[in-house]
């Protein structure tokens, strides 16, 4: 399955009270959860009755975009705040400028050309957005970016790193342990 919500049609469907005392949730990741069998059998293993798997879209940390791939990705993939605001602003500024200078003087010409990007709008670095990368029903973790911007044969290129280490993971689980709290259901909650 594919959301948090799942995981408690399953537990509240398929079993009476005294068959949920043998389950718990366990949270192994930001994007995957498992009903499990409390106990343990010889072979010290667990049975699970299902796996939640989030369906995170890819945004790909580090790798160059081009524009309009990088408006896009950045539109669909994160949750607004005011971080992602600044940064489309400054994307709005971003301008190809071209200056280019003819000289004739009726026996010979000189031509000169010169290109550039430019934006106008100062952007701090790092910057705070909120991707979408864990279940849709939780509250989505805050991180830190870094973002620059190449200029490659005219075209402009858009990169943006994480900053903040892996603890939006931690948030992330913390954010899905306190959903299944919120849900009272009586099992135990691993995470």
């Amino acid at each position: 399955t594919h959301t948090l919500q799942s995981v408690i049609d399953v537990l509240t469907a398929k079993f009476e009270a005294e068959h949920a005392k043998d389950l718990l949730i366990y949270i192994s990741s930001p994007e995957a959860v498992s009903l499990i069998s409390n106990s343990v059998t010889k072979d010290l293993q667990r049975h699970c009755l299902v796996d939640a798997d989030a369906y995170v879209f890819d945004f790909y940390f580090g790798t160059e975009y081009s524009y309009e791939s990088f408006i896009i990705a950045l539109n669909s993939q994160f949750q607004d705040n005011p971080g992602k605001t600044n940064l489309l602003k400054a994307l709005s500024q971003i301008s190809k400028k071209v200056e280019n200078s003819l000289s004739d003087t009726g026996i010979s010409q000189e031509f000169k050309a010169k290109a550039g990007i430019t934006t106008s709008v100062k952007l701090e670095n790092p910057i705070e957005l909120i991707p979408f990368r864990t279940f849709p029903e939780v509250e989505q973790p805050a991180s830190l970016f870094v973002f620059r911007m190449l200029e490659s044969k005219g075209t402009v290129r858009l990169i943006l790193q994480e900053a903040g280490g892996s603890q939006w993971k931690l948030e992330a689980i913390k954010h899905i342990r306190q959903w299944f709290e919120a849900q009272k259901l009586g099992v135990p909650i691993i995470g």
